[in-house]
């Protein structure tokens, strides 16, 4: 138990600094990178993530883990301070000293109290947040079972056409139901795209064309996939508040990277009507819980207000800033 409690301690410290470089990296460098690369760099955090996972043993890496034990934790059998005490063995000079002994097994016992106490403390955490992830999921079913399918034949002459554009090959499912407020996408392998309830009267084809098109870049992109490894990161580091600070940055870039993305293949007219799309989501109910497990067009007024302002100043991306992001 104290083996994977000491990995989990150093992946923490390890995925914080990284969190950290990468934020550095995105602050001197924001200028020269793209908004995808910006989102993509947060990829590299899984790598520290699935290390702490591995089978280190058989990596040869058994005395580095001791190492970093011996750092951080009270060692669990004490020994003597000195081999000799005036001539006299440590041993013995224990057993004429009561508070030297006493001293002795309370550090023997502080870790196993410590490592318990965390431990106990941790697993609550991940029964929660794995309690929220299920919930969530049963959120999905509910959608899932109460949704219709969508037989207007112009809505799926343009969704198939909106695939072409952005070059998902896959089947996607068109259906609506009256549980959600805004657009939303789920599903890896039998993908859906849920619509609200009298979206087909309350919005244009245009305006459809780049919800479908949103929606269909998260796809493309596996965002899906993300945000599940998402939740399995909140789920084993739920204590550590730069992992939430990481989470939150990580769905904005995504939005922003999906952004970029529609207006890539909108002319500038395009970016306008894309615009005042996202701006009739910004005061529709914002189910927090259910985005993060699938993502849409929607979003907070704050997240709304700044794409907007993304998309304002937005200008397709030249091939030397597309090198120097590679």
């Amino acid at each position: 138990m104290d083996t994977m409690l000491l990995r989990i301690l150093v992946s923490t410290i390890v995925v914080s600094l990284l969190i950290f470089i990468i934020l550095l990296i995105k602050k001197l460098l924001n200028n020269h990178m793209t908004v995808k690369a910006q989102y993509h760099i947060w990829y590299f955090l899984c790598i520290p993530i699935l290390a702490t996972f591995l089978p280190w043993n058989y990596f040869y890496l058994g005395e580095g883990i001791q190492y970093f034990k011996s750092l951080l934790f009270f060692q669990r059998d004490m020994t003597s301070k000195s081999e000799r005490i005036n001539g006299v063995d440590a041993f013995q000079a224990s057993n004429s000293d009561l508070l030297h002994d006493f001293t002795v097994s309370v550090n023997k016992s502080t870790p196993d109290f410590v490592y318990h106490t965390f431990f106990i403390v941790w697993v609550i955490g991940v029964i929660l947040f794995v309690g929220a992830a299920v919930y969530s999921n049963y959120q999905i079913y509910r959608i899932k079972k109460s949704a219709a399918a969508v037989h207007d034949q112009k809505l799926n002459q343009l969704l198939e056409a909106c695939k072409e554009m952005v070059g998902v090959k896959k089947d996607i499912r068109l259906r609506e139901t009256s549980l959600i407020t805004s657009p939303i996408t789920f599903g890896i392998f039998r993908p859906y795209i849920f619509l609200p309830s009298k979206t087909r009267e309350a919005f244009s084809l245009n305006e459809l064309k780049c919800v479908f098109l949103h929606e269909l870049h998260h796809h493309k992109s596996k965002d899906l996939f993300v945000n599940y490894v998402m939740w399995l990161v909140r789920i084993i580091y739920w204590f550590n508040p730069f992992i939430w600070y990481a989470l939150k940055r990580i769905r904005m870039d995504r939005e922003l990277a999906c952004d970029a993305s529609v207006l890539n293949l909108l002319d500038e007219s395009g970016y306008i009507e894309y615009g005042h799309t996202l701006i009739r989501f910004a005061d529709k109910k914002y189910d927090r819980t259910l985005k993060q497990i699938a993502p849409g067009i929607g979003g907070t007024k704050k997240q709304i207000k700044q794409r907007i302002q993304c998309i304002a100043s937005y200008s397709s991306d030249s091939l030397v800033l597309k090198w120097k992001s590679k």
